[in-house]
């Protein structure tokens, strides 16, 4: 679940696709964050913890192919 909070430094409102509001629904009701916004902020850290294990998952199958 939800690591260590961080004060709030920054606030965002913006209008969402429906799709993109229920896959935060799902993220908040799996992980059983008590607000939106919680489970707003660590899905949007997942993403970026995603980025760097995407970015190693290549590095390897690039060196996979060379061998």
């Amino acid at each position: 679940m939800a690591e260590k909070r961080e004060k709030v430094i920054d606030r965002i409102n913006v209008p969402v696709l429906g799709t993109a509001k229920r896959v935060l629904n799902e993220f908040q009701e799996t992980r059983n964050y008590g607000s939106q916004s919680d489970a707003l902020s660590d899905l949007l850290l997942d993403y970026g913890r995603l980025q760097e294990k995407v970015k190693e998952l290549e590095a390897q199958l690039a060196e996979a192919k060379k061998e």
